[in-house]
């Protein structure tokens, strides 16, 4: 079976920890090397990483990982 999942409503900090403590393993389906970069900027500019601190960077990583 397969599932397609979203992103589009995660938008907050709280939306990404909401999601953590909810999922166990999430594969998100990226076929190509530059579907998966331009997936990791999107997400990088849309949760401003580069103005966050440590913790909330640490928080992003996680749910690219």
């Amino acid at each position: 079976m397969v599932t397609y999942v979203s992103d589009k409503k995660i938008q907050t900090l709280d939306d990404i920890c909401t999601f953590l403590e909810g999922t166990a393993e999430v594969e998100f389906p990226i076929g190509y090397k530059d579907e998966r970069y331009r997936r990791i900027r999107t997400t990088l500019v849309r949760f401003r990483y580069l103005t966050r601190g440590g913790t909330e960077r640490g928080l992003v990583l996680r749910y690219l990982v």
